[in-house]
């Protein structure tokens, strides 16, 4: 694949799941949520908007918070919008896969705290 990416980073807003119909009048969801990634050893940070759709939207939603550090591999999908008159494009990382990354110790989260019992539990999602 030549549009790849992957970022490691903090969300920086908690993940809003939305409920939609596909084209065929079926039911699925989609997970919002932003990605921060620091660059040049802290001074900046980058900011990526993320969207995940189906099961792994609903683990995305019930495992992460704002805060949650988290891996996301996908591809990037440009929208174009109109402000003031003017085009617009922004850009969306649309996630294939993720990782926890946050300790057990973490002060951030449930998240990852269960983990392992997740993984057990969920053996259906493909990842």
């Amino acid at each position: 694949m030549l549009n790849d990416i992957k970022i490691h980073g903090y969300l920086g807003r908690p993940p809003e799941l939305k409920e939609y119909k596909n084209a065929k009048g079926e039911t699925g969801h989609l997970v919002n949520f932003s990605v921060g990634v620091s660059r040049d050893m802290g001074e900046e940070t980058d900011w990526f908007d993320v969207t995940f759709f189906g099961k792994r939207a609903e683990v995305i939603d019930k495992w992460f918070s704002k805060g949650s550090q988290i891996i996301v591999s996908g591809r990037m999908q440009a929208d174009t919008y109109e402000k003031d008159g003017q085009k617009r494009k922004s850009w969306k990382l649309i996630g294939n896969t993720f990782d926890f990354c946050d300790s057990k110790d973490s002060p951030r989260g449930q998240a990852v705290t269960e983990t392992d019992s997740f993984t057990a539990a969920e053996e259906d999602i493909p990842f």
